[in-house]
């Protein structure tokens, strides 16, 4: 589970305080969160964020319609 706070002032948002939580699942010993393809797809700053904390796409699980994704070490 991955929880945001989003504020938005004049019509921007931004995202702060990312909590990356318990893992949805675990996938060849890997801890991943699910992420819905609608978020990945529409919300680009969202997207930036997560990866800016070492989120990366592992998989994807089409019967629930999300991407898998695990943390790794920022580089």
């Amino acid at each position: 589970m991955i929880e945001v706070t989003i504020s938005e002032i004049a019509g921007v948002r931004f995202y702060t305080d990312i909590k990356i939580l318990e893992p949805d699942d675990k996938v060849g010993g890997f801890a991943v969160h699910g992420i819905p393809y609608k978020i990945v797809a529409q919300d680009a700053e969202f997207m930036r964020a997560i990866k800016a904390v070492g989120l990366r796409r592992v998989g994807r699980d089409v019967s629930c319609r999300v991407d898998l994704y695990a943390q790794f070490p920022v580089s």
